[in-house]
């Protein structure tokens, strides 16, 4: 009985989430600043974080932004493409796997 109960324990332990990235990806219409921007607003970076990765996705094609669970990540990338395209900017961010 006390390995029947042992076992419904471990069976009802809660796994964390799998975890996304968030990548922005570079191009060469997006302003540095609407980039700062979305950073800031969106993923909660200050001025000197968002001014680093903003940096990297310039020089090095691509950073990840922020690790999230998959729901929030695709929320936060939803509202920065839809931030970007009503202000006229080919922003283009993806989700990996982390």
């Amino acid at each position: 009985m006390a390995n029947l109960l042992e076992k419904q324990k471990e069976e009802q332990k809660v796994k964390p989430p799998i975890m996304w990235n968030v990548v922005f990806h570079n191009d060469d219409f997006t302003t540095f600043e609407f980039v700062i921007a979305c950073l800031m607003y969106f993923f909660n970076k200050n001025a000197e974080q968002a001014f680093v990765l903003t940096k990297q996705v310039h020089e090095a094609g691509k950073a990840i932004i922020g690790t999230y669970p998959k729901d929030l990540a695709e929320t936060k990338k939803e509202l920065a493409l839809d931030f970007a395209k009503e202000q006229e900017h080919p922003l283009n961010i993806t989700l990996e796997q982390a």
